[in-house]
């Protein structure tokens, strides 16, 4: 197929117009990848182990930036034995590709994240109630709470989930 310079002047131009317009990179998806990864943990060992991997997964982001695309690769293999899982870690430096430095400083340190407050206080809350002792109910109280619960979900009280 035969292109003609006038028609390879115009695709120059659309993609360098598409270049041109494109957003620039932020760290949105990892934050909103991260989120989703601090609801998992089921009590304090495991939320410190994802603390300590998103720690070590943003500082050695800042480090060295992840240009290439080989690179979420060779940082999950230098990091593979201080985190869960090297296929976890290159998922997620891999959402930090090609981002700028100063879009990798805007991420959240996990002192200072507000989804990683949030999963502790659940954690915490969870180890509150586990500590109490069971407590009894009759089979009219059960019912009772069964039918307030699902009351106060029809009317919204719980919110929407994220």
């Amino acid at each position: 197929m035969k292109v003609t310079r006038s028609r390879l002047k115009e695709i120059i131009k659309e993609e360098l117009e598409g270049v041109l317009s494109e957003e620039p990179q932020t760290p949105d998806r990892f934050i909103t990848h991260m989120k989703a990864q601090f609801r998992r943990p089921a009590n304090q060992t495991s939320l410190d182990a994802f603390i300590n991997a998103y720690n070590l997964i943003l500082s050695k982001a800042l480090e060295s930036p992840l240009e290439d695309r080989f690179a979420a690769g060779k940082i999950a293999d230098e990091i593979e034995g201080e985190v869960f899982d090297r296929t976890w870690a290159k998922f997620h430096l891999s959402l930090l590709q090609g981002l700028p430095i100063a879009a990798l400083e805007q991420i959240p340190s996990s002192s200072e994240a507000e989804f990683i407050k949030a999963a502790k206080e659940r954690i915490a809350g969870k180890e509150a109630k586990a500590a109490l002792p069971p407590q009894e109910y009759s089979d009219e109280e059960k019912k009772a709470a069964r039918i307030e619960f699902g009351r106060r979900m029809h009317a919204g009280e719980y919110g929407k989930l994220d």
